[in-house]
């Protein structure tokens, strides 16, 4: 299993993984534009997350 990492400034081609409420991800939405945003509320994580593909590296945003 790779070390979890502490990221503030995602590079180009990183994968972020939005896991806030739907209404807090609405309210503030997310200001970059150069990485693909995969929104994933916290609630839906245990079902959805096998469906990720594990040889990309992923981001979370709490």
């Amino acid at each position: 299993m790779q070390a979890i990492e502490n990221v503030t400034n995602p590079k180009p081609g990183d994968i972020i993984i939005d896991v806030r409420h739907p209404e807090d991800a609405e309210q503030r939405p997310l200001a970059i534009t150069t990485n693909q945003i995969i929104s994933l509320p916290f609630f839906n994580l245990g079902k959805c997350a096998d469906q990720l593909d594990r040889q990309q590296v992923l981001f979370t945003l709490l």
